[in-house]
């Protein structure tokens, strides 16, 4: 059953579709003694707005995290109790689960947890990432690459100015963070030979000292409403 919680700090995985009753309930927080950091990214291009709920640990209840959360943005970083910690994804229209994530929270860690599609639909069990607590030295900057593209089997990233290969992944994959020069990089989106280019980088800018997610997603074909792109998230507490 999903609650809609007044007062919203987070926490909640295990997943079975099912239709719950939508109540309006007041929920008094959870007292965050230790805790860590998560953020939510809506990565699932086959899939409009879908409401973020957590499992408190109270009670056993869903409760409203966010409403309506879109494609393309990123939300949190919100403070969590430690402990294991249940997600669920509902369609707003009418109320059912469709994607489940678990974290296990770890006092002063940070964690991303993503929507992501499974070929042509939203997959069913949500990606939950460890987020890196190092600093990049200055001048430098930290990237970690995510292919998510529902029709894309493998790929490689390189730098267009130099033609140095940057990251190279397989769906699904994530890879290790890679520690570059701060500056503004032009990358090109490729076969893993090179020789089919799937996407053109317009020019990103990576500042000193931060840390990003470098997100790819959507279709080459029509498998989703959206087009192959790239997305950039800072992973900064906001």
């Amino acid at each position: 059953m999903k609650h809609y919680k007044l007062n919203i700090l987070l926490s909640m995985f295990v997943m079975s579709l099912f239709v719950g009753c939508v109540e309006q309930i007041t929920q008094t927080e959870e007292e965050v003694t230790g805790s860590g950091q998560l953020r939510f990214i809506h990565c699932a291009s086959s899939t409009g707005e879908l409401d973020l709920t957590y499992l408190d640990l109270s009670d056993n209840n869903f409760y409203l995290a966010e409403e309506n959360v879109v494609y393309g943005y990123q939300y949190g970083y919100y403070d969590l109790k430690t402990g294991d910690r249940v997600f669920r994804l509902y369609q707003p229209s009418n109320n059912i689960g469709v994607s489940e994530g678990k974290v296990t929270v770890e006092n002063g860690k940070k964690y991303t947890l993503l929507a992501i599609d499974l070929e042509a639909t939203l997959s069913d069990e949500m990606m939950a990432l460890e987020d890196t607590l190092a600093v990049p030295d200055s001048g430098r900057t930290f990237i970690r690459f995510m292919h998510f593209g529902a029709d894309v089997a493998d790929l490689r990233i390189t730098n267009r100015e130099t033609g140095a290969e940057v990251a190279k992944l397989s769906w699904l994959e994530v890879s290790p963070y890679v520690n570059l020069n701060a500056g503004t990089y032009r990358f090109s989106i490729t076969d893993p030979n090179g020789q089919d280019t799937f996407l053109e980088v317009s020019p990103v800018t990576f500042l000193s000292g931060n840390t990003y997610s470098f997100i790819l997603s959507g279709t080459l074909t029509d498998l989703t409403p959206v087009e192959f792109n790239v997305k950039v998230f800072t992973e900064t507490s906001l």
